[in-house]
C-alpha cells in the first residue's frame, strides 16, 4: 500500500462522498517478469491525505501491545497525544473534532487490488479489504475508550509485514502529505539497500504520491524536487558523491521523460514502536487514572491481566461511573470483578447492544457502498466486453430517432449517450446484480 497513494494530495478531489480513486503500481513475477497491479480505493465519505497518519499511527499503536489485535480499545486524548498531535502546550476540540471525521472517512473505505503481496502465501493475489471499523461512546463528554476493530485481512497482511512497517512516527508527522508518502515509500525502497534503484519521475509524481496526472512534466519535476528537498532537510535522504545539487538526481530519457535516484540518509534508518515502553504509554493508564489507581497500582494491573481483561472491565468500570451504579469505590468495583474474571453485567451488555446498532448502521452504509462500488466497476467491465457492439448499436439507433425530430447530431450525442447508459445499466443490475436486501 506505500506503493501507491491512496487518494490524490489535493482533497478537493478526494473529499467528495462516493470517492473512487484509481491507480496502478508495478510488481516481478515470480518469473522475474515485470508487471503492473491495478488498484481501486473507494470511500463512502471521500478520503484526506492527512487521514494516511491517523490510520498508520492507530495500527503502530495496535501492533505495538503486548498481545496485538485486530480488537484495539484506546482513548482518543491518548491516541492523539502518542501521535504528537496534543501536547500540554498544544490543545483543543479542534484536533478530537479532526480525528473523529478521518475516522469516519477511514471507515468507509474499501480497498480493492489485482496483485497485493500477501507474505504468509509468498505469491500476489487478488485482494478487497476495508480498513477499520469503530464504536465510540454516544456522549462526546464520556471517558471510555474507542474500540477499533481492524478488517481481518488487512489485520492479516500488516501483521505479517510487522518489522517493516516500523518507521519514526514523529518524524512522519512532521512532514506534508506528498513527503509523509515519499517516506514510507523510500522505507521499503532502503530495506536492504543504500540506494534506490532507477526511478521513473511520471509514475513516482502521479502514483506513487499522488500529484495530477494532468500535470506537465516541469510541474511534476519542480514538484518532486521539493519534496526531496524536504527529505534531505530531515535527513531521510542525502545527495550522492557525484550530485552536487537536487537537479543531479534527474536523468532526461526523452521528451518529457526522466529518472532519479535517491540515497538512504542518517534519518531513513530511524525506526521506533509507539506505545509500550513506559506505563504512561499503555493505553490502560489514562483509563485506570480515571478510576483512581496510583501509578504503582497501573504497574502490577499491566503485569498480572491480559489485556482484553482489563479493556473489558476498564470499559464497565467507566460506564458504571457515567451512570452512577456503583455502591463502592471504583477502584474497588474494578478489582473485585477482575480479581474473579467475572463476566459482565447485564446492563453493560444492553449499553453494547445499542453501541453495536449504531455499529450496524455504520456497516449497513458503508455495504451499500461496496455494492456501488463494485457495480460501478462491473458495468464498466460489461461496457468494455460483451455489451460494447450492443451499447453502440443502440445509441446510434436512438441518435436517429432524436435527429428525425430535427435536432443537430451534436445536439443529440450526449442526450443519447444518457438514455443508453441509463437502459444498460438497469439491464446489467437486472441480469447481474443482487438487491440490497439481499446484500
Amino acid at each position: 500500500m506505500v506503493e501507491h497513494a491512496l487518494c490524490p494530495l489535493d482533497s478537493r478531489q478526494s473529499l467528495k462522498r462516493g470517492f473512487i480513486h484509481e491507480t496502478t503500481f508495478a510488481y516481478t513475477d515470480p518469473n522475474r517478469n515485470r508487471k503492473k497491479g491495478k488498484v481501486q480505493i473507494g470511500s463512502v465519505h471521500g478520503l484526506s491525505p492527512t487521514d494516511e497518519l491517523y490510520l498508520w499511527g492507530i495500527l503502530g499503536l495496535a501492533l505495538a501491545g503486548r498481545e496485538p489485535s485486530n480488537d484495539f480499545y484506546a482513548t482518543p486524548y491518548w491516541i492523539l497525544r502518542q501521535l504528537g498531535r496534543i501536547t500540554p502546550t498544544k490543545k483543543g476540540s479542534r484536533e478530537f473534532q479532526l480525528f473523529r471525521d478521518s475516522l469516519q472517512r477511514l471507515a468507509g473505505v474499501r480497498y480493492h487490488s489485482t496483485a497485493f503481496y500477501d507474505p504468509l502465501r509468498g505469491e500476489h493475489r487478488e485482494v478487497s479489504f476495508g480498513l477499520l471499523n469503530y464504536s465510540l461512546p454516544l456522549d462526546d463528554k464520556s471517558a471510555r475508550a474507542w474500540r477499533f476493530a481492524f478488517d481481518p485481512i488487512f489485520w492479516e497482511l500488516v501483521s505479517a509485514n510487522r518489522s517493516s512497517l516500523k518507521f519514526d512516527m514523529q518524524l512522519y508527522s512532521q512532514l506534508s502529505p506528498a513527503a509523509r508518502r515519499m517516506y514510507l515509500f523510500l522505507k521499503k525502497q532502503f530495506w536492504r539497500n543504500t540506494v534506490t534503484g532507477s526511478l521513473n519521475m511520471t509514475e513516482t509524481a502521479v502514483n506513487v504520491l499522488g500529484f495530477q496526472a494532468s500535470s506537465k512534466a516541469p510541474e511534476l519535476r519542480r514538484k518532486l524536487e521539493s519534496v526531496i528537498r524536504e527529505l534531505i532537510d530531515c535527513e531521510i535522504v542525502t545527495l550522492g558523491l557525484a550530485q552536487e545539487s537536487i537537479k543531479d538526481c534527474f536523468k532526461k530519457e526523452g521528451v518529457g521523460e526522466y529518472r532519479f535516484i535517491l540515497h538512504r540518509g542518517a534519518a531513513a534508518d530511524r525506526a521506533g514502536e509507539l506505545g509500550t515502553t513506559k506505563p504512561e504509554d499503555s493505553p490502560f493508564f489514562d483509563p485506570l487514572t480515571v478510576i483512581g489507581f496510583d501509578r504503582r497500582a497501573i504497574v502490577r494491573l499491566l503485569a498480572a491481566h491480559k489485556p482484553s481483561l482489563l479493556a473489558q472491565w476498564i470499559d464497565i468500570t467507566q460506564a458504571a461511573m457515567e451512570r452512577g451504579v456503583i455502591d463502592m469505590s471504583p477502584p474497588a468495583y474494578f478489582m473485585y470483578y477482575v480479581d474473579r474474571k467475572a463476566t459482565p453485567p447485564d446492563w453493560w451488555h444492553e449499553l453494547r447492544r445499542k453501541e453495536r446498532q449504531q455499529e450496524a448502521e455504520q456497516q449497513r452504509a458503508n455495504r451499500q457502498f461496496e455494492h456501488k462500488f463494485s457495480e460501478e466497476m462491473g458495468f464498466d467491465e460489461y461496457l468494455k466486453t460483451e455489451a460494447r457492439d450492443a451499447f453502440e448499436n443502440v445509441m446510434q439507433s436512438v441518435i436517429q430517432d432524436f435527429m428525425k425530430t430535427g435536432k443537430q447530431r451534436q445536439e443529440v450525442e450526449q442526450i443519447a449517450r444518457e438514455h443508453t447508459l441509463r437502459h444498460f445499466r438497469n439491464k446489467y443490475r437486472k441480469e447481474k446484480q443482487p438487491s440490497f436486501e439481499q446484500l
